[in-house]
């Protein structure tokens, strides 16, 4: 009887090792696999998908149901090394660069010559780089450094010195605007996960400064807090590479800079409605590293 007993014990067990299970998704694909896990939100499993075992997850939402030890024989073999395989990526980064345009307004009252030199200077580029980590398919957090340029020169204008004396010469500026800080970034990836949808936000330190000319060179500096949107749509073109469009805005205002001339150096705070507005708006395209 003990002899018996332990037959059909060891038939029943070989039974459950070659076992397999089942997973239909809600598209109505069946998948032959090994479950090796249930989750809240989530099944983790084990499949064979072009002859390489791999380990991977689907979320509940996903899955129409699913069922232990429903095939009579497994598809994964014995001495399998499992090549573990996200369902979404996890890590991405990117770099970027394109066009960018401040949108404060141009002071009242000025020369058509500085009203159109003013205009121009607020055109300029535009250069980035972030990294971003996802604790879930749509919610992750990350760094970003980006940095605005742009420059203007003109010839013969006249300035008054403090001591009354009028002179003439050159006009010029040469401005880099830093933004670098922490975002929370959402996203919505698409059906097969290769191309997503992204609306970052972010925090952090904006710094100006302005390599200027009038008549004299003179340096202005200063810094604030900064804000960060934007929105994004990236698209993939390998296993891991992908190219991204993004729209965004970066903005802060200056209440107070140093102006130094080399010799010396002051600082000047500024009344409120004299605040200088950092806003801007880039438009940019670039290369995303997703994993």
């Amino acid at each position: 009887m003990k002899k018996l007993l332990l037959l059909l014990f060891l038939t029943i067990a070989g039974y459950q090792l070659q076992a397999q299970d089942l997973i239909v998704t809600q598209e109505g694909d069946s998948l032959n696999c090994k479950i090796s896990k249930i989750a809240k939100d989530r099944i983790y499993f084990t499949f064979v998908h072009k002859d390489e075992v791999r380990k991977t997850l689907l979320l509940k939402s996903l899955v129409k149901q699913y069922q232990y030890n429903y095939y009579a024989t497994s598809a994964i073999p014995e001495d399998h090394k499992a090549l573990y395989t996200q369902a979404y990526p996890r890590f991405r980064g990117g770099v970027s660069g394109g066009w960018s345009y401040r949108t404060a307004s141009v002071a009242e009252g000025l020369d058509a010559a500085v009203k159109d030199y003013i205009q121009d200077l607020k055109k300029g580029y535009n250069l980035s780089a972030d990294a971003a980590y996802y604790f879930s398919e749509q919610m992750g957090a990350g760094l970003r450094y980006s940095s605005y340029r742009a420059s203007n020169e003109i010839e013969n204008v006249s300035a008054t010195r403090p001591d009354g004396t009028q002179v003439y010469g050159k006009m010029s500026d040469d401005i880099t605007i830093h933004f670098i800080g922490p975002y929370f970034s959402s996203r919505m990836l698409n059906a097969n996960k290769l191309n997503a949808l992204l609306f970052n936000v972010g925090l952090g330190y904006l710094g100006y400064q302005d390599n200027a000319v009038l008549i004299d060179k003179f340096t202005i500096k200063g810094s604030t807090f900064g804000f960060s949107a934007d929105i994004g749509y990236d698209m993939k073109i390998s296993k891991n590479l992908g190219l991204g469009l993004q729209l965004s805005l970066v903005s802060g205002v200056l209440k107070e800079y140093e102006v130094s001339d080399g010799r010396s150096t002051q600082t000047v705070t500024l009344d409120e409605d004299s605040y200088e507005n950092l806003a801007r708006i880039d438009l940019s395209i670039g290369l995303r590293f997703n994993h």
